[in-house]
């Protein structure tokens, strides 16, 4: 059996031994990349709905949608923009918390909180507004919501803001009712261990303490016409990474790949022609 084997491989064209070679370089290179990259979840038109994703909340001339006007890490972001009305909203969301409580986004440091901005400065908004990010926790009535304003940050224009929220000030929304107000903004650790609002005699209330959903939104009373972008956004363990189709390597992945799997290629090549070279002579 194997001297037969043996055989048919003796017969089989070099060059389909080598490419196979080669190909089996390639994708280990590519598998290597993808388990590094475990962690991020790539986000298209086409999967966004079965990914639990999506705009809710456009009001007043507000739009939500997939863009390639600011890629971020791939081809895409997502855009989230207002008319010119105190009215306009436009909120992407996530309909899942994906199991995570409450305490364990809080105390276990693996568990990150973030996401990338872009805010265009032809517009006529305030220059402190950038998406709020809001956790819906126990039930869908309560939120703790990270704004920028509330944590004196002001966004850079026409360039891509990080901002890594987890450590942030938080202010609370329950039932209709939003409290914004001096000593009413606290970090999530401090929510987690004081659910009551300061000056009031209110509580939040956590119900099972599980994260229902999260969401980046734009609007509601900002004043002035707003068009951004938002990326990569980390929840957990992971990051959601918004792309008008599924992305493919990076350049400086393909010149990483180009130097292991297609320089190995290269390289075998070399070998067998100076073998062939050897034995003709």
């Amino acid at each position: 059996m194997s001297n037969t084997k043996n055989a048919a491989n003796a017969k089989r064209p070099a060059t389909g031994r080598i490419l196979g070679t080669a190909a089996l370089a390639l994708g280990a290179v590519l598998v290597s990349g993808v388990s590094a990259k475990a962690g991020t979840v790539i986000v298209t038109p086409s999967n966004a709905t079965s990914l639990f994703w999506g705009p809710t909340d456009l009001q007043s001339g507000g739009t939500a949608g997939f863009s390639s006007v600011q890629p971020r890490s791939g081809n895409a972001s997502y855009e989230l923009s207002l008319a010119n009305d105190n009215n306009s909203k436009a909120t992407l969301f996530h309909a899942s918390g994906d199991g995570l409580s409450f305490a364990s986004l809080v105390g276990d440091a693996g568990n990150a909180l973030g996401f990338d901005a872009y805010k265009n400065s032809s517009l006529s908004s305030s220059t402190v507004v950038a998406p709020a990010f809001h956790l819906y926790i126990g039930s869908y009535s309560n939120q703790l919501v990270w704004e920028a304003a509330y944590n004196g940050i002001t966004p850079s224009t026409d360039a891509w803001n990080t901002l890594d929220i987890k450590s942030g000030q938080f202010w609370a929304r329950t039932g209709n009712a939003n409290y914004t107000g001096a000593g009413q903004t606290k970090t999530l650790s401090q929510w987690l261990n004081n659910q009551t609002i300061t000056g009031t005699s209110t509580n939040i209330n956590f119900g099972d303490g599980f994260i229902k959903d999260y969401s980046v939104g734009v609007g509601s009373g900002w004043g002035g016409s707003y068009k951004g972008y938002v990326d990569n956004v980390t929840f957990g363990t992971t990051t959601t990474n918004f792309e008008n189709v599924a992305a493919a390597p990076e350049p400086s992945q393909w010149a990483g790949l180009g130097f292991t799997a297609f320089g190995a290629l290269g390289l075998i090549l070399k070998a067998r022609k100076k073998k062939a070279t050897a034995s003709a002579s």
